[in-house]
Protein backbone atom coordinates (compact mmCIF):
# COMPACT_ATOMS: atom_id res chain seq x y z
CA UNK A 1 0.00 0.00 0.00
CA UNK A 2 2.78 2.45 1.18
CA UNK A 3 6.48 2.38 0.73
CA UNK A 4 8.98 4.14 1.87
CA UNK A 5 12.84 3.66 0.16
CA UNK A 6 16.06 5.56 1.11
CA UNK A 7 13.34 8.29 1.73
CA UNK A 8 15.03 11.54 2.97
CA UNK A 9 13.27 14.83 4.38
CA UNK A 10 14.92 17.91 4.84
CA UNK A 11 14.41 21.35 6.53
CA UNK A 12 16.85 23.58 4.81
CA UNK A 13 20.07 21.78 5.65
CA UNK A 14 19.09 19.68 8.30
CA UNK A 15 17.62 16.19 7.90
CA UNK A 16 14.44 15.34 9.63
CA UNK A 17 13.86 11.98 8.30
CA UNK A 18 17.61 10.23 7.28
CA UNK A 19 17.20 6.96 4.71
CA UNK A 20 13.81 5.64 5.73
CA UNK A 21 12.64 2.45 4.39
CA UNK A 22 9.53 0.73 5.36
CA UNK A 23 6.92 -0.87 3.55
CA UNK A 24 2.83 -0.64 5.50
CA UNK A 25 1.26 -3.73 4.75
CA UNK A 26 -2.30 -3.65 3.37
CA UNK A 27 -5.23 -3.73 5.64
CA UNK A 28 -3.12 -3.75 9.11
CA UNK A 29 -3.26 -1.06 11.70
CA UNK A 30 0.46 0.54 12.66
CA UNK A 31 1.34 2.46 15.25
CA UNK A 32 4.40 5.16 14.65
CA UNK A 33 6.04 5.99 17.92
CA UNK A 34 9.07 7.51 19.11
CA UNK A 35 10.56 10.41 21.20
CA UNK A 36 9.34 14.17 20.77
CA UNK A 37 11.05 15.99 18.05
CA UNK A 38 11.94 12.23 16.16
CA UNK A 39 9.91 12.92 12.77
CA UNK A 40 6.95 11.27 13.24
CA UNK A 41 4.64 14.13 11.96
CA UNK A 42 7.34 14.82 9.59
CA UNK A 43 7.25 11.35 8.06
CA UNK A 44 3.01 11.63 8.53
CA UNK A 45 3.79 14.53 6.16
CA UNK A 46 5.58 12.87 3.68
CA UNK A 47 3.47 10.09 3.30
CA UNK A 48 0.29 12.52 2.54
CA UNK A 49 2.57 14.07 -0.15
CA UNK A 50 2.87 17.32 1.55
CA UNK A 51 6.37 17.47 2.02
CA UNK A 52 8.81 17.78 -0.49
CA UNK A 53 11.61 14.45 0.13
CA UNK A 54 14.54 12.87 -1.48
CA UNK A 55 14.52 9.01 -2.20
CA UNK A 56 11.15 7.53 -3.43
CA UNK A 57 7.47 6.89 -2.03
CA UNK A 58 5.17 4.56 -3.45
CA UNK A 59 1.48 4.08 -3.14
CA UNK A 60 -0.09 1.55 -4.32
CA UNK A 61 3.10 0.50 -6.57
CA UNK A 62 2.73 4.14 -8.27
CA UNK A 63 5.41 6.98 -7.46
CA UNK A 64 3.88 9.58 -4.76
CA UNK A 65 5.08 12.15 -6.51
CA UNK A 66 3.28 10.89 -9.93
CA UNK A 67 -0.55 11.44 -8.48
CA UNK A 68 -2.31 14.34 -8.70
CA UNK A 69 -3.53 16.61 -6.21
CA UNK A 70 -7.25 14.98 -6.56
CA UNK A 71 -6.10 11.52 -7.31
CA UNK A 72 -3.78 11.27 -4.27
CA UNK A 73 -6.95 12.87 -2.04
CA UNK A 74 -9.49 9.91 -2.96
CA UNK A 75 -6.69 7.43 -2.01
CA UNK A 76 -5.20 8.81 1.31
CA UNK A 77 -6.87 10.71 3.93
CA UNK A 78 -4.62 12.40 6.45
CA UNK A 79 -6.02 14.06 10.14
CA UNK A 80 -3.61 16.10 11.49
CA UNK A 81 -2.90 16.82 15.22
CA UNK A 82 -3.99 19.98 15.23
CA UNK A 83 -7.67 20.62 14.48
CA UNK A 84 -9.21 24.17 14.09
CA UNK A 85 -12.52 24.42 16.51
CA UNK A 86 -14.28 25.56 12.65
CA UNK A 87 -17.55 27.40 13.33
CA UNK A 88 -18.90 24.26 11.31
CA UNK A 89 -22.10 21.59 11.98
CA UNK A 90 -20.71 18.38 12.90
CA UNK A 91 -22.56 17.48 9.34
CA UNK A 92 -20.86 20.11 7.40
CA UNK A 93 -17.16 18.97 8.38
CA UNK A 94 -18.06 15.41 7.52
CA UNK A 95 -19.18 16.73 3.99
CA UNK A 96 -16.06 18.04 3.95
CA UNK A 97 -14.65 14.43 3.08
CA UNK A 98 -16.47 14.60 -0.12
CA UNK A 99 -14.48 17.68 -1.60
CA UNK A 100 -11.94 14.98 -3.61
CA UNK A 101 -15.28 13.67 -5.85
CA UNK A 102 -16.99 16.97 -5.93
CA UNK A 103 -17.05 18.61 -9.56
CA UNK A 104 -16.85 22.69 -10.04
CA UNK A 105 -20.13 23.33 -8.80
CA UNK A 106 -19.16 21.78 -5.44
CA UNK A 107 -22.77 20.26 -4.50
CA UNK A 108 -23.29 16.85 -2.96
CA UNK A 109 -24.73 13.96 -4.90
CA UNK A 110 -26.56 11.36 -3.80
CA UNK A 111 -24.00 9.09 -3.63
CA UNK A 112 -21.99 11.93 -1.41
CA UNK A 113 -24.87 12.40 1.05
CA UNK A 114 -24.88 8.56 1.73
CA UNK A 115 -21.31 8.53 2.40
CA UNK A 116 -20.92 11.19 4.89
CA UNK A 117 -24.63 9.80 6.28
CA UNK A 118 -23.23 6.59 6.97
CA UNK A 119 -19.86 7.94 8.23
CA UNK A 120 -21.51 9.77 10.75
CA UNK A 121 -23.51 6.63 11.32
CA UNK A 122 -20.30 4.79 12.22
CA UNK A 123 -18.88 6.96 14.65
CA UNK A 124 -21.92 7.56 16.33
CA UNK A 125 -21.93 11.46 15.35
CA UNK A 126 -25.18 11.17 13.51
CA UNK A 127 -27.12 12.30 16.78
CA UNK A 128 -25.19 15.55 16.67
CA UNK A 129 -25.76 16.30 12.76
CA UNK A 130 -26.68 19.84 13.54
CA UNK A 131 -24.38 20.54 16.47
CA UNK A 132 -21.42 23.22 16.30
CA UNK A 133 -17.97 21.53 16.68
CA UNK A 134 -17.59 24.40 19.44
CA UNK A 135 -20.32 23.00 21.66
CA UNK A 136 -18.86 19.61 21.19
CA UNK A 137 -16.52 17.56 24.31
CA UNK A 138 -12.94 16.61 23.18
CA UNK A 139 -14.05 12.90 22.37
CA UNK A 140 -16.90 14.03 20.39
CA UNK A 141 -14.77 16.11 18.67
CA UNK A 142 -12.32 13.99 17.14
CA UNK A 143 -15.20 11.14 16.24
CA UNK A 144 -16.97 13.82 14.24
CA UNK A 145 -13.04 14.61 12.27
CA UNK A 146 -13.42 10.89 11.90
CA UNK A 147 -16.53 11.04 10.34
CA UNK A 148 -14.97 13.33 7.84
CA UNK A 149 -12.31 11.49 7.44
CA UNK A 150 -14.24 7.79 6.28
CA UNK A 151 -16.71 10.17 4.61
CA UNK A 152 -13.49 10.60 1.90
CA UNK A 153 -13.52 6.66 1.76
CA UNK A 154 -10.00 6.64 1.37
CA UNK A 155 -7.76 3.17 1.55
CA UNK A 156 -4.86 4.68 3.33
CA UNK A 157 -5.79 6.48 6.47
CA UNK A 158 -2.71 8.94 7.87
CA UNK A 159 -3.79 9.98 11.58
CA UNK A 160 -1.33 12.23 13.66
CA UNK A 161 -2.41 11.62 17.64
CA UNK A 162 -5.74 11.47 17.26
CA UNK A 163 -6.43 11.00 20.95
CA UNK A 164 -3.82 13.92 22.20
CA UNK A 165 -5.67 15.74 24.88
CA UNK A 166 -8.26 13.02 25.38
CA UNK A 167 -8.19 11.34 28.91
CA UNK A 168 -7.83 7.32 29.46
CA UNK A 169 -11.21 6.64 28.86
CA UNK A 170 -12.12 8.58 26.04
CA UNK A 171 -8.64 7.59 24.36
CA UNK A 172 -9.88 3.43 24.65
CA UNK A 173 -13.20 4.18 23.20
CA UNK A 174 -12.48 6.29 20.23
CA UNK A 175 -9.45 3.75 19.73
CA UNK A 176 -11.70 0.84 19.86
CA UNK A 177 -14.14 2.52 17.64
CA UNK A 178 -10.87 3.03 14.78
CA UNK A 179 -9.94 -0.54 15.41
CA UNK A 180 -13.22 -1.51 14.93
CA UNK A 181 -13.92 0.59 11.55
CA UNK A 182 -10.78 -0.36 10.26
CA UNK A 183 -11.02 -4.23 10.51
CA UNK A 184 -14.33 -3.86 9.19
CA UNK A 185 -13.68 -1.77 6.33
CA UNK A 186 -10.22 -3.17 5.33
CA UNK A 187 -8.20 0.39 5.74
CA UNK A 188 -4.89 0.84 5.89
CA UNK A 189 -4.15 2.84 9.02
CA UNK A 190 -0.79 4.45 10.03
CA UNK A 191 -1.43 6.62 13.28
CA UNK A 192 1.28 8.34 15.31
CA UNK A 193 0.97 7.27 19.25
CA UNK A 194 2.05 9.09 22.16
CA UNK A 195 0.80 6.63 24.59
CA UNK A 196 2.86 3.69 24.09
CA UNK A 197 0.54 1.32 26.07
CA UNK A 198 -2.07 1.90 23.62
CA UNK A 199 0.04 1.41 20.78
CA UNK A 200 1.21 -1.78 21.80
CA UNK A 201 -2.21 -2.56 22.59
CA UNK A 202 -4.13 -1.60 19.91
CA UNK A 203 -1.61 -1.81 16.57
CA UNK A 204 -0.79 -5.06 14.73
CA UNK A 205 3.10 -3.39 13.78
CA UNK A 206 5.16 -0.67 14.87
CA UNK A 207 7.44 1.93 13.59
CA UNK A 208 9.81 2.63 15.82
CA UNK A 209 11.50 6.51 14.97
CA UNK A 210 14.72 7.83 17.11
CA UNK A 211 16.35 11.23 15.65
CA UNK A 212 14.86 10.50 12.42
CA UNK A 213 15.90 7.01 11.73
CA UNK A 214 13.67 3.93 11.79
CA UNK A 215 15.30 1.45 14.14
CA UNK A 216 12.28 -0.76 14.05
CA UNK A 217 9.57 -2.40 11.11
CA UNK A 218 7.33 -5.55 12.19
CA UNK A 219 4.61 -6.62 14.34
CA UNK A 220 4.12 -5.12 17.85
CA UNK A 221 4.84 -8.39 19.40
CA UNK A 222 8.28 -8.87 18.15
CA UNK A 223 9.07 -5.01 18.70
CA UNK A 224 7.60 -5.44 22.44
CA UNK A 225 10.35 -8.40 22.61
CA UNK A 226 13.11 -6.60 21.18
CA UNK A 227 13.75 -4.50 24.04
CA UNK A 228 14.08 -1.26 21.65
CA UNK A 229 11.37 0.61 23.12
CA UNK A 230 12.76 0.76 26.84
CA UNK A 231 16.10 1.39 25.14
CA UNK A 232 14.98 4.50 22.47
CA UNK A 233 12.55 6.24 25.57
CA UNK A 234 15.20 5.47 28.25
CA UNK A 235 12.67 3.70 30.64
CA UNK A 236 12.23 0.09 32.36
CA UNK A 237 9.80 -2.80 31.01
CA UNK A 238 8.08 -1.79 34.45
CA UNK A 239 8.39 2.32 34.11
CA UNK A 240 6.77 1.65 30.53
CA UNK A 241 3.90 -0.16 32.13
CA UNK A 242 2.80 2.64 33.56
CA UNK A 243 3.74 5.24 30.50
CA UNK A 244 1.61 7.50 29.25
Amino acid sequence: MLRFKNTTVSYGKTEILKNISFSLKQGKFTALIGKNGSGKSTLLSAAAGLLSFDGEIFLKGRPLKGYSSKELAQLRALLPQLLPNASLTVERLAAMGRTPYLDLTGRLKAEDREQVETAMEQTDVLRLRDRFLSELSGGERQRAYLAMVLAQNAELLLLDEPTAFMDVEVTRSFLKLLRRLQKEQHKTVLTVFHDLNAAMDYADELLLLENGRLCFSGSAEACRQSGLVEEVFGVTRKTREIYQ
